[in-house]
């Protein structure tokens, strides 16, 4: 089946959904994986340094593109097993995937990145302070969810990997410091958050969601 092109969908120098194999080398900001081709950047989310990936081109802008993972073909020696099984569908996390020691280097080098490219300072950093914690380690996070409708329980949890509307349901945050055991379903009701650990507010939700074909 023909992927429905976007309207405005820029076709160079990809098409769209047009397969790439890519070898990551490095990290942005966000945590998303950077390939080249030829020299030209293409992004791809949960992919990490070291692996060679199947990624799907969504988008070309003025000097990268945009895709999705599709495959691991060949995974980084640093890939470990999330600890929460919604890694990948929810966004609220980035790095579970990735080696806890490797995820001190890479955001120590990304504050000596920043320094360097906006600022124009090359000047030594040290290196990142390991938590006790690699998971259950937040004391606030910020949940969305809709506004319930009568007689309905909504989704409250965090914004889709991709989307900026669609929200996955997150009964346990592995990121929220544990104060008491997971509340049960009874316990999520219409119009409230979880009431587990930690400080929880609702955020609206803006923008359009991805499409995916």
């Amino acid at each position: 089946m023909t992927a429905t092109i976007p309207k405005g969908f820029h076709p160079e120098p990809f098409s769209y959904h047009q397969e790439l194999e890519l070898d990551i080398d490095a990290l942005s900001n966000a945590g998303d994986g950077i390939g080249r081709v030829d020299g030209w950047v293409v992004f791809v989310p949960f992919a990490l340094p070291g692996d060679r990936v199947k990624a799907r081109v969504w988008r070309n802008d003025k000097n990268y593109s945009s895709a999705d993972l599709v495959e691991v073909l060949h995974p980084s020696p640093d890939r470990v097993e999330p600890g929460c099984r919604l890694f990948g569908t929810c966004g609220g996390c980035q790095y579970q995937h990735f080696s806890y020691d490797r995820q001190l280097l890479w955001k120590t080098r990304q504050v000596a990145d920043l320094l360097r490219l906006q600022a124009g300072l090359e000047l030594p950093v040290n290196p990142a302070i390991a938590s006790p914690r690699q998971y259950h380690y937040r004391s606030k996070i910020t949940p969305h969810f809709d506004k319930p409708r009568e007689a309905s329980r909504p989704a409250i949890g965090f914004l889709k990997a991709g989307s900026r509307r669609e929200v996955v349901d997150v009964p346990d945050c592995h990121g929220v410091h544990q104060r008491g055991p997971a509340p049960g379903p009874q316990e999520r009701l219409p119009g409230r958050g979880p009431v587990q650990a930690g400080s929880y507010h609702s955020a609206p939700r803006l923008g359009r969601d991805r499409h995916y074909q």
